[in-house]
């Protein structure tokens, strides 16, 4: 089975710049001439997972019909009940990918 670690490093740079494309092209400068290397000190996070555990595809057209036959055009019903309304929460969180 494979699992993965994914860890997620991040640092505040104060760059002196007119603006904010200026700041983020001089921050990609510094950061691709090795002028600025992350390391353990900015770890943010860290996840694990497995093949079992990560994104899943799924088809949410084909599920609406089966769920939500009271609102199928996904107008009538309150948001907290519509089937279709949760779906779009979990995409947005990033928990499944269609």
């Amino acid at each position: 089975m494979k699992v993965y670690v994914t860890e997620t490093l991040q640092r505040e740079v104060d760059i002196e710049a007119s603006d904010e494309f200026e700041a983020l092209s001089k921050l990609e400068e510094l950061y691709n001439d090795g002028e600025i290397v992350l390391d353990y000190s900015d770890l943010v996070n860290t996840d694990f997972t497995s093949t079992t555990n990560s994104k899943k595809e799924i088809n949410i057209m084909g599920e609406i019909g089966d769920f939500c036959n009271q609102c199928p055009s996904h107008t009538e019903c309150p948001e907290s009940e519509c089937v279709l309304y949760r779906i779009e929460r979990i995409i947005e969180d990033g928990f499944y990918e269609v």
